[in-house]
């Protein structure tokens, strides 16, 4: 151990070492510094400073085994990192890198990563991953796994930035991702901004199958069931461009219509109902049609309706040549057709937990720098 020890000093002073091993259980090499100096201080003019590598492959493991490993011994608060690392770049530097499975593991009893970037630099990211998971957050208590928080007040002030092919942000939990405004008046809890006709919006059932989505023109389609407390509005325009608020019916029991025109042929007239319009209708129960004559006659009625069509008479066996108007109201073939059901609440309770407030973490004010 004291040649092992002797040559690790003359690598620190520039004597060539090469292919130094040991057997040791413990450290190779251990230097102690009683002082506020550095244990160990490299540096490389071209390459790595100092190099870390592990050939451990043992997959039953439960501790760690890494190709660097750092850890702070005090207890106290204060400014102590297990890792610290500082890049003087004001472009492409890293203060720490990491690529693998996990880019960056990180484990501490407040922070298991803590990144901070200086807000002088024109583009600046607390954290950055990249890799299969490139930042991963486990917790086992009731904080955050991952938590981000910015203090700049600007549009590109992000808590959270996430970018990738398949998922820049996932979450898995009870409630997978939880948005608030943190409690400013007027701010926006959820901003979806998608390009180039992509989804701001998709939801995947259980089965797989998609639910809903919402795309870039504000297009949202659903594939249940829309239940809206009050009465149903929309938004009109007239021909100069004025936008008014239209009201929608609201009736007791699922309905589909159609309507048109047709005329009596020596005082009767049938009419087939529209392909389309007829698959869509369960003839299992009765439709109706209201029909509105157009000239003046003896009056017009309903004698006959079947799932091909309807058939119109003159009152008092009349032959007229008349037109006339009508109004089909049936069951839709794809309703239950329950008549005033019992209103469906938004979920509450355990079903629909709510994230009161979130924790208000005291991030340590470290100077960027040497």
């Amino acid at each position: 151990m004291a040649v092992i020890y002797l040559l690790s000093l003359f690598a620190f002073v520039g004597a060539p070492v090469q292919n130094d091993t040991c057997t040791s259980v413990s450290a190779c090499a251990f230097f102690s510094n009683q002082s506020d100096g550095p244990a160990i201080s490299a540096l490389s003019a071209d390459g790595n400073a100092i190099v870390g590598r592990t050939r451990n492959d043992d997959i039953s493991r439960t501790s760690f085994v890494a190709g660097v490993y750092g850890e702070s011994l005090t207890t106290n608060g204060g400014l102590f990192a297990g890792v610290f690392g500082f890049s003087a770049s004001k472009i492409n530097g890293y203060g720490v890198a990491g690529q693998g499975a996990f880019g960056v593991l990180g484990y501490g009893q407040r922070y298991g990563v803590l990144g901070l970037a200086s807000t002088a630099q024109g583009e600046y990211v607390g954290v950055e991953g990249y890799g299969p998971v490139g930042v991963a957050g486990l917790s086992r208590s009731n904080a955050p796994g991952v938590f981000g928080m910015a203090e700049g007040d600007g549009p590109e002030s992000y808590g959270v930035r996430g970018s990738a092919t398949a998922g820049g942000v996932v979450g898995e939990g009870r409630t997978g991702v939880i948005a608030t405004n943190g409690g400013y008046t007027g701010q926006t809890a959820l901003q979806l901004e998608p390009t180039n006709g992509g989804l701001a919006l998709v939801s995947f059932g259980a089965n797989g199958l998609p639910t809903a989505s919402l795309d870039s023109s504000g297009d949202f389609v659903l594939a249940g069931k829309l239940t809206l407390d009050g009465t149903p509005l929309s938004a009109a325009a007239t021909s100069s461009g004025a936008r008014y608020t239209a009201y929608g019916d609201r009736t007791a029991q699922p309905l589909i219509e159609d309507v048109g025109e047709a005329r009596l042929t020596d005082g009767v007239a049938s009419v087939p109902l529209e392909r389309t319009f007829s698959e869509l209708v369960d003839f299992t129960k009765p439709y109706l049609v209201f029909v509105t004559p157009e000239d003046d006659s003896n009056g017009i009625f309903v004698s006959r309706r079947t799932p091909a069509g309807f058939v119109v008479r003159e009152n008092g066996h009349g032959r007229s040549m008349l037109a006339f108007q009508y109004r089909i109201v049936a069951t839709p073939a794809d309703s239950p057709g329950r008549r005033l059901p019992a209103a469906t609440v938004v979920p509450h309770g355990s079903a629909f937990p709510r994230h009161v407030t979130i924790p208000k973490f005291d991030v340590p004010n470290v100077t960027l720098g040497r």
